[in-house]
């Protein structure tokens, strides 16, 4: 199966991501996508330490540490609609995904 890469570049300040929605290695899923504001993080491949969620600007908008869990729930309902960049650092591996807030 060919893999096919969407990189994108987000860069404010110290924030410098490159974005990857379909990198086969980062065994992440973000869902739903289109977001009403709930979104659910699941990791295929080890547990989530950290959750970092940037603006289209690049600003850290929210940031959690988390313990031993594969599967996170993470709430931006009182944010304003729009794109933002989710990072998902894991046990081993770190992405990071778009996601829009409608």
């Amino acid at each position: 199966k060919p893999y096919v890469s969407t990189n994108f570049k987000l860069t404010n300040g110290d924030l410098a991501m490159d974005i990857n929605n379909s990198d086969p290695v980062n065994n992440f899923k973000l869902y739903p996508n289109p977001s009403t504001g709930k979104i659910l993080i699941e990791s295929e491949n080890g547990t989530i330490s950290t959750i970092e969620i940037y603006d289209i600007r690049g600003q850290l908008i929210f940031k959690n540490s988390y313990g031993l869990e594969n599967n996170i729930q993470v709430d931006i309902l009182n944010k304003p609609n729009g794109i933002y960049f989710v990072k998902i650092i894991s046990s081993n591996n770190t992405d990071v995904k778009k996601i829009i807030k409608n």
